[in-house]
């Protein structure tokens, strides 16, 4: 049995009517559901923050760090589309983003990170993203109706 972070690991938040629309104050991106596919070029965004107590550590988790490369499913998990990152613990909830421009920092949002290859299986280093399926695409909808 696989764990439920693995199979279900999306959320949406709703906010209450009548205000604002949040991505019109906050702005926002595209969401790709059912992506990515084998081999798309994705970013990937985090705040590792394993060197938390050593300053000397790169990843203190006060600054964002970037990684990309292609996509691919893992060996031991195929719900689970990774890229070659070597991100350490506190990058989870880091998004995915397949179609992203430099220039404008959009994308579109294809996961967020989930685990990395201890779970997933494949090559050291890899983050991964549970992809974002039917389940997370009708949860999306019900959000967007209240």
């Amino acid at each position: 049995m696989l764990p439920p972070a693995t199979t279900r690991d999306s959320s949406w938040r709703t906010l209450l009517p009548g205000g604002h629309p949040i991505a019109d104050v906050t702005g926002s991106q595209q969401i790709g559901f059912g992506q990515p596919v084998e081999d798309e070029f994705v970013h990937v965004f985090g705040y590792p923050n394993y060197g938390l107590n050593d300053p000397g550590d790169k990843y203190v988790g006060s600054r964002v760090i970037h990684c990309a490369g292609t996509s691919h499913p893992g060996p031991k998990v195929p719900l689970l589309w990774g890229e070659t990152c070597d991100m350490s613990a506190g990058s989870s909830g880091g998004p995915h983003l397949a179609h992203f421009d430099t220039r404008t920092g959009t994308g579109t949002v294809v996961g967020v990170t989930t685990t990395d290859e201890e779970l997933a299986g494949g090559q050291t280093p890899t983050l991964y993203a549970t992809r974002l399926g039917d389940s997370a695409h009708r949860l999306y909808d019900w959000a967007q109706s209240r």
